[in-house]
């Protein structure tokens, strides 16, 4: 009991001493410390947003065309994106075989992480990326592997 006093008496110093802005602003800091590690989560309904078909149109020298993917939700929370075709320079359309390419981890309407899953001489690679949404048919897509840094720009199917 007397320790409780005690402890009552200089708390009570404290805020007297320090004012009830600090103490607020000690408190708080202290409330952060003590909070668990935020979890990236996918916002399933700001997430449905993405769902659909996409192309990105692609000019360099591993491949002149448009690649169409269609992002799905796979199950409760989690959302892929997979290759549907290749158009090339010349208007030739070849169907893809659903490979996933994109697995996204968190969303929330505006922006977003996922790991973008990269095919480089028969090899497969996962990176990590970026998603920002520019408008409800534009998003991009960012990502840096091992110094080879490329933004690729999404662009809603319409038809």
């Amino acid at each position: 009991m007397k320790d409780l006093r005690l402890f009552s008496t200089k708390f009570v110093v404290v805020f007297l001493l320090l004012g009830n802005t600090s103490f607020a602003m000690i408190s708080e800091n202290l409330n952060k410390q003590n909070l668990p590690p935020k979890k990236e989560i996918v916002e399933t309904q700001k997430t449905e947003i993405l769902l659909g078909n996409w192309y990105v149109d692609y000019n360099d020298k591993n491949y002149k065309g448009r690649l169409v993917y269609e992002i799905k939700k796979s199950r409760a929370d989690i959302y892929n994106a997979f290759l549907k075709e290749y158009n090339d320079e010349n208007g030739n359309v070849k169907k893809a075989n659903d490979e996933k390419v994109l697995l996204i981890k968190s969303f929330n309407g505006k922006r977003g992480k996922g790991i973008y899953l990269l095919k480089y001489q028969g090899e497969r690679y996962n990176v990590n990326c970026t998603i920002e949404l520019k408008d409800k048919n534009t998003f991009v897509l960012k990502y840096n592997y091992y110094g080879y840094k490329s933004v690729e720009t999404w662009k809603r199917k319409l038809s």
